[in-house]
């Protein structure tokens, strides 16, 4: 077997016992035994298991970070001087992710629900990880949203930028997710349509009076 294909295959396996078992309980002579490769060869790629998460996540995080940050330029090219709307920078961050379930090249549904179980399931270390290695794309985004949202305040941005993760890991992490109540019946739905129903929840989340705001309201019409 070529080293890059042992490399890879480890990857694959690597991949689908961290999403059905977690990165903690998945041991590397498990994915080793899947991916049918030695011990040894995982130590050659690389010399721990955390070199080996890393690389799980950035092999697939890097280019749709790379997508994510190319939809949301070209929307702050296309309006500037003024703000990208709410709906545009949403579309440029929950969009790219949904659209993994498209292509096992880009680790599609099982992918998926390895980043659901990780936003779900917090392992410290790979929190820090993560954010270390892509928690510029999420600033950036939260940066475009201040500016779409330039009434709301910080705190409040930050709290719904965090409810706004909640539901996106919450979809990506649940098979039930997948599927679109329809009366009494549920049947398959497509990314599309996923997206479809996710975005103007997010939107109208968002774009929702501030605490004060709101509280001003009631006192109103008290």
């Amino acid at each position: 077997m070529a080293r890059s294909d042992s490399r890879e295959r480890i990857l694959d396996a690597a991949e689908r016992l961290f999403a059905e078992k977690g990165v903690q309980a998945a041991s590397l002579r498990e994915i080793g035994t899947r991916a049918h490769a030695n011990p040894g060869s995982i130590y050659f790629h690389w010399k721990t298991k955390a070199e080996l998460v890393r690389e799980v996540f950035r092999r697939r995080l890097a280019p749709l970070d790379a997508e994510r940050m190319r939809r949301l330029e070209a929307a702050q090219a296309a309006h500037a001087p003024d703000a990208v709307p709410l709906e545009t920078v949403l579309e440029a961050l929950v969009g790219p992710m949904l659209e993994l379930v498209h292509g096992a090249d880009r680790g599609g549904a099982g992918f998926l629900r390895l980043l659901g179980r990780t936003y779900n399931e917090p392992d410290r270390d790979l929190v820090r990880m993560l954010r270390r290695d892509h928690g510029a794309t999420l600033e950036r985004f939260r940066d475009a949203l201040a500016q779409s949202l330039p009434d709301l305040p910080e705190e409040q941005l930050f709290v719904r930028f965090h409810f706004a993760l909640g539901a996106l890991a919450h979809t990506l992490g649940s098979d039930a997710s997948w599927q679109l109540v329809v009366g009494a019946r549920r049947r398959p739905a497509s990314w599309e349509e996923v997206l479809g129903e996710l975005m103007p929840f997010l939107v109208g989340g968002f774009g929702a009076p501030s605490a004060s705001e709101g509280a001003r309201r009631m006192k109103e019409t008290a």
